[in-house]
């Protein structure tokens, strides 16, 4: 009995040895099957020693351990921007800032210039898992959107910035002093310019008409105003009244206005018209020239000052 159990043994140990012979390749073969960035490493003396003249079965280890690259424990973030409603090659270099939360509260992590061509910078070295957040410090003239707003990650991320040309609506109110009667029109023209340069129409007229014999206020706009040119010039605006009728008999308006008011997207602007009366001057020239016997009055020419 004792002698079977002890064959048994034997024949267990050959059947594992197999197994375990069948699972360990010859090295060449599994320094071949190695993917691409990975590391093979012979055991031996220097490298394992405890592995040293271990056998199974009779069989000799020959071990191959394969090393994988471990995930990077660092993060980039990179920063791009566009442009809409001008050409890129004429912007203006940004700066934006990188920061990180902790907390409640942000940290600048670091800070950027954006400029043409690449119009892209990326902030590397960053812990990974952390929340970060890309602000552009303020540039006049342009409104911006960030996507996306924030991000916590442990994979490289891309923050956008879109920079659109802002516009604005300039708004004109046309005020009469007294009721100027139904149809009574004011007609403004807007002009622009940029720097160094002259004023010139921009647009069509605007003409606003009164509706009703009641009505003294009229308001209208001109609206969709870039503030930058596609070459990134600042333009500047201004309103002119350039006519007006009144319905109202016997009466003419003098024009005045406050100028332009800024009002956050919008500007407003006010016309005043007041009443001025008309009033008649009667001249009368006497002789003293017994009733012009000499028959030679020169015309007499009156100049009249206010």
């Amino acid at each position: 009995m004792k002698k079977r159990r002890i064959g048994i043994n034997i024949l267990l140990a050959l059947i594992l040895s197999l197994m375990l012979f069948a699972a360990f390749p010859a090295a060449g073969a599994l320094a071949d099957a190695l993917p691409e960035g990975a590391t093979d490493i012979n055991s031996g003396p220097d490298d394992n020693p405890g592995l040293e003249g271990q056998s199974l079965g009779g069989q000799s280890l020959d071990m191959q351990i394969q090393c994988v690259p471990c995930p990077p424990q660092t993060i980039g973030i990179t920063v791009k921007k566009t442009w809409s409603g001008i050409d890129a090659a004429k912007a203006p270099a940004v700066t934006v800032v990188l920061e990180k939360k902790s907390g409640k509260s942000w940290g600048t992590v670091g800070t950027a210039t954006l400029s043409n061509p690449s119009w892209s910078h990326t902030f590397t070295g960053l812990e990974k898992d952390k929340t970060y957040r890309v602000r552009e410090l303020t540039l006049d003239g342009f409104e911006s959107s960030i996507s996306p707003t924030e991000y916590s990650g442990s994979k490289d991320k891309t923050f956008t910035i879109t920079n659109k040309v802002k516009k604005i609506k300039i708004c004109v109110t046309k005020e009469w002093s007294v009721k100027p009667g139904k149809g009574s029109t004011a007609v403004f023209t807007l002009y622009s310019k940029v720097e160094g340069a002259a004023w010139v129409a921009a647009g069509s007229p605007l003409t606003l008409t009164t509706t009703g014999n009641g009505q003294t206020v009229v308001t209208g706009c001109f609206k969709d105003l870039p503030l930058i040119d596609e070459n990134g010039n600042a333009i500047d605006y201004k309103v002119e009244e350039t006519s007006f009728s009144s319905k109202i008999e016997g009466y003419d308006f003098v024009s005045s206005t406050e100028g332009l008011k800024d009002d956050g997207d919008n500007q407003k602007i006010t016309f005043e018209n007041t009443k001025v009366e008309r009033i008649e001057v009667k001249f009368q020239k006497s002789w003293v020239d017994l009733v012009n016997a000499s028959a030679n009055r020169p015309p007499i020419i009156f100049n009249l000052y206010a």
